[in-house]
């Protein structure tokens, strides 16, 4: 029987305490990929050699979601906590290039032209 690659079941663990925190925020399997190996980098990550448990900082998935809201926080790797659902979320809440708070201190009139502009936009993609 061939002998456990510890580097493997490192990621391997890694891997399974973030799959929870990758799923809730949408990130891609490449953003996963990404945020294993900057855990693979991190000594609290470390394993311990007697037992194959985490040694020094993760005993359960929310560590391991501190851990990552902690880097996302820190701006080192902001990359890999957009998602393209977190850019459809603010199209949505936009009417013509406008937030809904800005349409809300706009006269009538000025709502008016900017909603004639998006349907003359619609109107001219058909």
């Amino acid at each position: 029987m061939p002998a456990i690659d510890p580097i493997k079941l490192k990621r391997l663990k890694i891997s399974a305490l973030l799959v929870p925190f990758a799923m809730k925020r949408g990130l891609s399997p490449a953003q996963l990929n990404d945020l294993t190996e900057r855990a693979m980098a991190d000594d609290r990550f470390d394993l311990n050699a007697a037992n194959d448990e985490f040694a020094n900082f993760l005993v359960d998935e929310d560590d391991a979601r501190y851990w990552a809201e902690a880097l996302e926080g820190s701006g080192v790797a902001a990359h890999l906590f957009t998602t393209a659902d977190k850019k459809q979320k603010s199209e949505e809440n936009t009417f013509g290039g406008y937030t809904q708070a800005e349409l809300a201190e706009m006269t009538c009139e000025q709502r008016l032209r900017v909603a004639n502009q998006v349907e003359f936009e619609r109107a001219a993609t058909r």
